[in-house]
C-alpha cells in the first residue's frame, strides 16, 4: 500500500491564514478551494486526488501553536 507521509510545523504557521495557506501547499486542494478553516477541513474529508491511499501527518510544534493568542485579525490557531 502506497503511503504519503506529511509533517505539519505549525511554528511555521501561527495564525489560522498561515495554516490554511500551507495545508494548500501540501494538498493541493481542487482548484475551487478558499482560504477558510471550514474548507479545509471539508477538504480533508475527502482527499481523492491523493494517489497514495494512506496518509499519515504529523504535527510539530503545537505547543508553540497553542501559545498564539487567538484575537485580533491575525488570530491563532484553536
Amino acid at each position: 500500500m502506497s503511503e504519503l507521509n506529511v509533517e505539519i510545523d505549525l511554528a511555521k504557521c501561527l495564525t489560522q491564514h498561515g495554516f490554511v495557506l500551507h495545508m494548500n501547499e501540501i494538498f493541493q486542494f481542487p482548484g475551487d478551494f478558499w482560504n477558510a478553516v471550514s474548507v479545509v477541513d471539508s477538504g480533508m474529508q475527502d482527499l481523492g486526488w491523493i494517489a497514495e491511499r494512506r496518509i499519515n501527518i504529523t504535527l510539530v510544534n503545537l505547543n508553540k501553536a497553542k501559545k498564539k493568542p487567538n484575537d485580533g485579525p491575525n488570530h491563532g490557531l484553536k
